[in-house]
């Protein structure tokens, strides 16, 4: 193993992290909205960063003479699941030097920090923190910093590195691992392909920050919203998310909206097929099958939750049937919260909502904007809500479940399994079925006019089929150590718990955000324990670098001799 240029390369990652940091000050002075408890912001951003910068030129300092040194595949697989780890706990100190809160008094713990960072860098969009609005709870600078973990994570840390540096044949290396590109380019054209996906990836989020000010946005909005919806994270400045611009009279809330679907589809889609369209080939968009089934798959979403909601009433208000407030600590019956977890974890205690029988039902219009607005964001995993969609009926519910599992399209700034994988899946098992009543007939698949390999389909399968099980499996582990505390508080018994344990798995493992019943739209992760946190943040790692770059690490084989 080369231990000398996976710390040179983890060096300059390091530093381009801590530079980060320091762009995000100016948010904190007073021209820029900034108030006195930008202070704290500001000293967390400065030690967050001075420790940065400091671990990267120790870093870089140990690898000196690896310049000219050949990276291997194994080295490669070092830098990119190192380079996450190292960028998310690093990502943490601006949280932890800041003393940023996760609710009023409540100081965020080191778990909380990571999860918070890890959901920003991989793009998930869960959060901790119950209080966005409240500059007492968390720093103005601190919340930008927030939002631009989205915008290092969505095209990648590893992408920025080798945009900013070049690398050659290094940077083609560990492009090839952390985007899965084809090995058939030289590294030359390696670093042109990664300048014209950042060229991409930045332009997006200028053209989107630009309509979002026309829309009516504060500057400070609009980037942070940019930054969030091109990367598919979901990261908000308000805590009722983008249903906030609703009732701002200052902004369109329609037109925002509109907005950003647009630019969630975009992002959902491969950047490639974008880069195509827009130098005058459209049709290799319109030809792609892995496109064309997004869109069909999130057109049928909208129409499935838009009629089955208008048919149950899903659409009309919400009534507050109880009510109580957030607090530090709780005392629950039969002593299962005992006095050092009473001193120590916050149980939220948010009004609990039902849909208003009495309510008149809204119109089609209403209603299929308030659908499709859930139905791409969940898809795509940007996970911005303007809706209370976990109050909507079973039928809707699971469609868009199964639409967060699958996800986007390969190439794009989303999570989940992928529509190709799936694509190539529900292929593979169709082929299987025709052979078990035709077993002689050879039958060839086919996408988009290319004949697909077995390696191709058998990895895909195998994929999804990890992706299933990595889900049961953390589903089991947060449901064993989890206690009942949280949905006790809310009179629901253990089979709403597996169901919503369950959902945050597949929103972890498929970078969305929020899910179900106490993890729904306007609720957040805080009241977890920790040991929960750290395995839904460890959930967001896996399925942002696609599972076998970090599962790769464990296996004893990686680290014998080549």
């Amino acid at each position: 193993m080369n231990y000398r240029i996976i710390s040179a390369l983890l060096g300059m990652v390091a530093v381009i992290l801590g530079v980060c940091m320091f762009l995000c000050l100016p948010w904190g002075l007073p021209a820029f909205g900034g108030g006195d408890s930008e202070i704290r912001g500001a000293v967390g951003l400065l030690l967050g960063g001075g420790l940065s910068i400091l671990l990267g030129v120790v870093f870089i300092i140990l690898g000196r003479g690896a310049d000219e040194e050949r990276l291997f595949r194994k080295e490669a697989f070092v830098i990119v699941s190192l380079s996450w780890i190292m960028a998310i706990i690093l990502g943490a100190t601006p949280y932890l030097f800041s003393k940023t809160e996760r609710a009023s008094g409540v100081r965020m713990s080191f778990c909380d920090a990571i999860f918070e960072s890890a959901s920003g860098l991989t793009t998930t969009g869960a959060t901790v923190i119950g209080e966005l609005e409240n500059p007492e709870v968390i720093p103005r600078t601190i919340l930008f910093w927030r939002s631009t973990t989205h915008f290092l994570g969505g095209l990648g840390v590893i992408c920025f590195f080798v945009v900013l540096l070049g690398q050659g044949i290094n940077g083609k290396a560990i492009l090839k691992i952390e985007h899965s590109v084809s090995g058939n380019l030289p590294a030359a054209q390696m670093r042109t392909l990664a300048n014209y996906l950042f060229r991409i990836y930045a332009l997006l989020n200028i053209l989107c920050c630009v309509l979002l000010l026309i829309c009516g946005m504060s500057l400070f909005d609009a980037i942070s919203h940019a930054f969030s919806v091109v990367a598919l994270g979901g990261f908000s400045t308000h805590d009722a998310s983008v249903a906030y611009f609703a009732s701002d009279p200052r902004a369109n809330g329609l037109a925002i909206e509109c907005v950003l679907i647009l630019f969630m589809i975009a992002s959902g889609t491969n950047y490639w097929l974008i880069f195509w369209a827009a130098t005058g080939q459209p049709q290799k968009l319109y030809r792609d099958s892995d496109w064309r089934c997004f869109i069909s798959l999130i057109v049928v979403g909208i129409a499935i939750t838009t009629c089955f909601g208008m048919l149950h009433g899903d659409f009309r208000p919400a009534s507050i049937v109880q009510q109580g407030t957030q607090t530090e600590t709780e005392d629950l019956v039969d002593g299962q919260l005992n006095d050092e977890e009473a001193s120590t974890r916050t149980l939220p205690r948010r009004p609990y909502e039902t849909i208003d029988e009495d309510a008149e039902r809204v119109r089609f219009p209403v209603a299929l904007r308030r659908s499709a607005f859930q139905v791409v964001s969940l898809a795509t995993g940007a996970g911005f809500v303007t809706d209370r969609y976990e109050l909507w009926n079973s039928t809707s519910i699971a469609a868009i479940v199964f639409l967060m599992f699958i996800g986007g399209c390969a190439g794009s700034t989303a999570g989940g399994a992928k529509v190709f994988r799936v694509l190539f899946t529900s292929k593979l098992l169709s082929q299987r079925l025709s052979e078990t009543f035709s077993p002689n007939v050879v039958r060839v698949i086919r996408v988009d006019g290319e004949n697909i390999d077995k390696e191709s389909l058998y990895s895909a399968l195998t994929y999804v089929g990890v992706f299933n099980s990595l889900i049961a499996v953390t589903t089991l582990l947060v449901t064993s150590f989890e206690p009942n505390d949280l949905w006790i508080l809310r009179g629901e018994s253990q089979v709403e718990k597996v169901a919503d344990l369950g959902a945050a798995a597949v929103s972890m493992f498929a970078n969305v955000g929020p899910a179900l019943g106490v993890f729904g739209s306007i609720e957040n992760y805080g009241g977890l324990t920790e040991i929960t946190k750290a395995i839904f943040a460890a959930a967001t790692l896996l399925g942002r670098l696609e599972i076998w770059t970090v599962l790769a690490l464990l296996s004893p084989n990686f680290w014998r001799n080549r």
